[in-house]
C-alpha cells in the first residue's frame, strides 16, 4: 500500500537589484543598475546610492528615481562628486520597510576637464570687474568659488579672494575687485572640491597713478602751503611729484606757459605731500593742482583747486 499526502509550497518573491555599470565621459559619471525582483510589496523608490566609504547607503549622496512595478533596467546621473577620490557605487530598491542593496562598484574621475576661463569685463584706475565661466562641471561638486588676486603670478587662494560657496552646475560669476592701488596685478578664477584647487587663466591688471590736491594754507600776503596725496602707483615708478600753479591759466600745467612748478621729486609710496610755496603775489586769485611724472614721462594731475592770497 502506498500512502500519498500533498502540502502547499509557498513561494516567496523577495526584491533583488544589481549594479551593472559606472560609465564616465569626461567629468560626467552615469549609473546603470537593474531590478531583478520586485519582491510581494510594491517598490516605492529606487536609484543608486554613492559615497568615498566603501560601503554606501542611502544615507550618503543618492537619486531617487521613484516607484517601479517591474524588472526593469535604470539609469543615474551622478552629483556631488570630489575629483581624485575614490567613490563607491551601489543600486538600491525600497518597499517602503526595507532597503535591498545591489553589488558594489568603484570609481575615480579627475578635474582635468573642467573649463574655466575668466577676463575682464570693464577697468578703472585702481578697480576691475572680472567675469569667470565654468563649463563642463559634470557630476563634480565643488564646495567654494570666486576668484584671487596678488602682485605675485601666479596668485593663489591664498591671497586675497572672493568667495561665493558651493556649485554643481555650469554658472557664469563676477567679482568686483577694488583698491587695486599698487601697480601690477594678477587675478584668476578658482574652484575648490575638498582641498583640490582648479584655476583659470590669470588676467593682468595695472593700476594708473592717481593723486589729490586736498588743500592750502595761508602762510602770508605771499606764501602758502598746499598739501596733496598719492592715491594709487602705476607700474612706471613716480620720478617727480609736487604742485603747478598760474594765476591766470585755470588749468595749469607742468612747464605750461605762465605756470610754475616745484619739484619734491621722486616717491614709491602712497601717502601725502606738502610743500610751501613762496613769491607770490598779494592779493592775487591763484589756481594750483598737485602733480606727478612717471618713468615714461607720462603726466597725471589731481584736481584744480582756487586760493587767494590776502593783501599785504
Amino acid at each position: 500500500t502506498i500512502f500519498l499526502s500533498c502540502e502547499k509550497l509557498e513561494i516567496v518573491r523577495t526584491m533583488d537589484t544589481k549594479t551593472d555599470n559606472v560609465e564616465i565621459n569626461s567629468s560626467a559619471v552615469v549609473a546603470y543598475g537593474t531590478v531583478l525582483d520586485i519582491g510581494d510589496s510594491k517598490i516605492i523608490q529606487h536609484g543608486h546610492c554613492w559615497s568615498t566609504t566603501a560601503e554606501p547607503t542611502v544615507d550618503h549622496f543618492k537619486s531617487e528615481l521613484g516607484a517601479i512595478s517591474e524588472r526593469d533596467t535604470f539609469t543615474s546621473h551622478l552629483t556631488k562628486i570630489v575629483p581624485g577620490f575614490k567613490h563607491y557605487l551601489r543600486s538600491y530598491i525600497y518597499d517602503g520597510t526595507n532597503y535591498v542593496y545591489g553589488n558594489i562598484l568603484s570609481f575615480t574621475i579627475s578635474s582635468e576637464d573642467i573649463d574655466l576661463t575668466s577676463e575682464i569685463n570693464e577697468s578703472d584706475d585702481t578697480s576691475v570687474i572680472v567675469n569667470s565661466s565654468v563649463n563642463n562641471i559634470g557630476s563634480i561638486n565643488f564646495n567654494d568659488h570666486g576668484h584671487c588676486w596678488s602682485q605675485i603670478d601666479p596668485p593663489t587662494v591664498d591671497d586675497n579672494i572672493t568667495s561665493y560657496g558651493q556649485i554643481d552646475t555650469n554658472i557664469s560669476f563676477t567679482s568686483d575687485i577694488n583698491g587695486l592701488n599698487l601697480g601690477r596685478y594678477f587675478i584668476r578664477g578658482y574652484l575648490i572640491s575638498e582641498g583640490k584647487v582648479i584655476y583659470s587663466n590669470t588676467i593682468a591688471f595695472e593700476s594708473k597713478i592717481t593723486l589729490t590736491t586736498d588743500s592750502t594754507t595761508t602762510v602770508n600776503s605771499t606764501s602758502i602751503i598746499a598739501y596733496g596725496t598719492i592715491n594709487s602707483l602705476g607700474i612706471e615708478a613716480i620720478h617727480d611729484h609736487g604742485f603747478c600753479w598760474s594765476s591766470t591759466d585755470s588749468d595749469p600745467h607742468y612747464l605750461g606757459e605762465n605756470t610754475s612748478f616745484n619739484s619734491l621729486g621722486s616717491a614709491d609710496k602712497l601717502g601725502s605731500f606738502i610743500c610751501e610755496i613762496n613769491n607770490l603775489e598779494p592779493n592775487s586769485t591763484y589756481y594750483i593742482t598737485s602733480y606727478a611724472i612717471d618713468g615714461i614721462n607720462d603726466l597725471f594731475y589731481g584736481e584744480v583747486e582756487v586760493f587767494k592770497t590776502p593783501a599785504k
